[in-house]
């Protein structure tokens, strides 16, 4: 269950929550996933994360499948909070 409601367009196969709530980096930080949904090997994604402040989904980043099709990795962005 998101922390917030997600934008109806969004049916992510994967929802990461980063604990404790209120931290923020001061630099966006990179993050690598599982590729849950299945994304074609060198496809590139857009990285959604809660904006508190606004409460709702918001792109953050950009990530690029792995070349085995096993994980998403950060391009550029990363999480804030």
């Amino acid at each position: 269950m998101a922390p917030a409601p997600l934008p109806e367009f969004l049916e992510p196969g994967l929802l990461i929550t980063i604990q404790p709530v209120g931290v923020t980096f001061y630099t966006p930080v990179p993050i690598k996933f599982p590729n849950t949904d299945g994304l074609t090997p060198g496809s590139v994604t857009d990285i959604w994360s809660l904006d508190p402040d606004a409460d709702e989904f918001t792109i953050v980043g950009v990530g690029r499948v792995s070349e085995d099709g096993l994980y998403i990795e950060t391009l550029s962005g990363g999480i804030m909070c």
